[in-house]
């Protein structure tokens, strides 16, 4: 009986830890910042707002370093 309770307990917790990891979210944004005449802006300001929330991430674009 003791170890049919510790087992339940286990997989009980074992699915509250998988629902927490499932709300995670990444991404990746790449590309070149290129003006008008597709020409490349060196030193570059960029934000990425998520639209739902309003969350917004601003970074320095840089040139890549040979």
């Amino acid at each position: 009986m003791k170890l049919r309770k510790l087992l339940l307990g286990g997989a009980i917790l074992g699915c509250l830890t998988l629902d927490t990891f499932a709300q995670t979210i990444t991404a990746r944004v790449t590309g070149t910042v290129s003006d008008l005449t597709s020409a490349v802006v060196p030193n570059a300001n960029v934000t990425a707002t998520t639209i739902g929330t309003g969350h917004f991430v601003k970074e320095h674009a840089a040139l890549p370093q040979k």
